[in-house]
């Protein structure tokens, strides 16, 4: 399975900004966060991409995650999320953890 952000309702919470900007944004502004892995699946077919820790927050219909674009640098997204795909992120990364 394949993830385009295009095919998805999201906001733009931040754009064009260095990736530590963002991640700084996401943990000041949100209260549920977990921190992943460069690498981990978010949601199925969407991975983690950074450096370090990489912070996502979440809430009843949504998470927020930064997203890098090459030359264009990091964006923070507010993603809408069906209940079985957030089920799935709370499982896989909140109640497994």
């Amino acid at each position: 399975m394949t993830f385009c952000l295009e095919e998805r309702e999201y906001e733009i919470l931040m754009a064009r900004r260095p990736f530590d900007d963002c991640a700084r944004y996401i943990e000041s502004k949100f209260g549920n966060i977990v921190k992943l892995r460069p690498g981990e699946e978010i949601l199925p077919g969407l991975r983690a991409i950074g450096c370090g820790k990489i912070p996502v927050a979440y809430g009843d219909k949504w998470i927020v995650l930064p997203i890098t674009k090459p030359c264009h640098g990091s964006f923070v997204v507010k993603l809408e999320v069906s209940a079985e795909e957030l089920e799935w992120f709370l499982k896989k990364h909140v109640s497994g953890r």
